[in-house]
């Protein structure tokens, strides 16, 4: 049947739910191949005039979609490997670099912007909201420090580890663009008494999920890579028609956005191998 709706979202620049695992949950297995990369063209559903309050508010939200699907198929595949060798090394280090431009294009919008619109929702959905509630991102840089020492490529190792800072660096400059007095909504819960904020706890990580529109559920890894092409692609379109300022990464968006996806198609592709192996030696034992 033809799509009588858009690409993605109700209409341009509309965000969508995303399903994602629970970090200490399996995955469902016996899922299919993950297959070739696909981002297809949107076309005009993203050519439109620009208008600030629907588009900084896609990028926000969006753009934190798909950083936690990014950090949650990192963070399991780091946790999961006992050696790393130089191609699983490059696949992270291009992971990453994916990373720091969904962080430029997530935090993209103005000072002026930021300060009047996303800020008061945030305080209005917690007075203490903080990233440090994202539950997806828990044990990663430990993970990413782990890979650095035992990666059997040293050079390998050293670019995954300096793509992994370039991405906290790109994180801090944009903090600091969008919150230059440094006031995070956490230090002034803090300031202002707020000791519940003073320890993550579920239901922290719970408004966090409610507020990037996240559903908690049985997710297979064909359904994780479907999901990141879909906002990949609608990130892709929304850069062509609207693209961003500048960058710290070189070569063009959509050069890093189709490595970075392919990447993590190639280490999702690993887990429905190791999926099968675990079957098969199931039915021989």
């Amino acid at each position: 049947m033809e799509r009588t709706t858009p690409y993605y979202g109700d209409y341009a620049f509309g965000n969508e739910v995303l399903r994602l695992p629970a970090m200490d949950d399996d995955l469902p297995g016996g899922f299919p191949a993950i297959g070739t990369l696909c981002l297809p063209r949107l076309g005009s559903q993203f050519d439109t005039r620009f208008d600030q309050m629907s588009t900084y508010w896609f990028r926000w939200i969006t753009g934190h979609q798909v950083m936690l699907l990014l950090w949650q198929v990192l963070n399991r595949d780091l946790r999961a490997k006992h050696s790393f060798d130089q191609a699983i090394l490059m696949h992270y280090t291009q992971v990453w670099n994916l990373c720091t431009l969904i962080y430029e294009y997530t935090g993209s919008c103005t000072l002026d912007y930021y300060g009047n619109h996303i800020r008061p929702v945030m305080m209005r959905v917690h007075q203490g909201f903080t990233g440090r509630w994202a539950s997806d991102y828990v044990g990663l840089p430990k993970a990413v420090n782990r890979a650095a020492r035992q990666g059997e490529c040293n050079a390998a190792a050293q670019r995954m580890r300096d793509a992994y800072l370039q991405s906290q660096k790109a994180h801090l400059a944009i903090a600091d663009r969008l919150v230059p007095e440094g006031a995070s909504l956490l230090k002034s819960a803090k300031a202002d008494g707020i000791e519940a904020v003073a320890k993550v706890c579920a239901h922290h990580q719970a408004i966090f999920d409610h507020f990037f529109l996240i559903s908690r559920g049985a997710v297979s890894a064909t359904e994780l890579f479907e999901s990141l092409q879909r906002r990949l692609a609608a990130i892709d379109a929304d850069l062509r028609a609207n693209p961003l300022d500048g960058s710290a990464l070189s070569g063009s968006p959509e050069l890093t956005l189709r490595v970075g996806a392919d990447a993590i198609a190639r280490l999702l592709e690993g887990w429905c191998d190791d999926d099968r192996r675990s079957r098969r030696q199931a039915a021989s034992g």
